[in-house]
């Protein structure tokens, strides 16, 4: 029984070693990670890793070839920028599924922050010109009626007579 035990570890011992170097398939690896990077030109504007929703799509087949080509080909060890250079020279930059961050790319990155910035710096800057003004076309206005509401010095009588009119309507109520 115990030949048996030696040649049972021996064999789990070849299966374990074999089984290292069964490796998956390095272009099921990283297809993903290029395709997710890409998008469909048809049209349709998903990611290569997605499924087209255009019937008769022309374009997946040969991005899809291509994608392998570059992940089998000359091209499998080189950096994943290499490679969307690659695609962008081929297909153009709306194959990318985001702009590249250099160049004129990192205005496309930049410039929707820096306007949105400035359109709340002039919100901000709009509303507090508009209520100082408010506020001081109120102060004006409020000078001019309390000036005008008040009776002329002098004329203690006429305001005796208004103070009894109301204090006799207000009884009446």
């Amino acid at each position: 029984m115990n030949r048996f035990w030696r040649h049972s570890a021996l064999i789990l011992l070849a299966m374990v070693l074999c089984a290292g170097s069964l490796r998956a398939d390095p272009v099921a690896d990283r297809y993903p990670q290029l395709a997710d990077r890409l998008r469909c030109t048809c049209g349709c504007d998903t990611p290569m890793s997605g499924e087209c929703e255009t019937m008769k799509c022309s374009t997946r087949k040969a991005i899809d070839a291509d994608i392998v080509w570059v992940e089998t080909g000359p091209m499998r060890n080189d950096r994943m920028a290499v490679k969307l250079q690659y695609f962008e020279q081929k297909y153009g930059s709306r194959i990318l599924m985001a702009p590249p961050t250099s160049g004129f790319g990192m205005v496309v990155w930049i410039m929707p922050w820096v306007a949105a910035a400035l359109g709340l710096w002039l919100v901000f800057f709009a509303i507090r010109y508009w209520r100082k003004r408010a506020l001081q076309g109120a102060a004006a206005l409020s000078g001019e009626e309390s000036a005008a509401a008040a009776p002329p010095a002098g004329d203690e009588a006429a305001l005796k007579q208004v103070r009894a009119e109301m204090d006799r309507e207000l009884r009446g109520l």
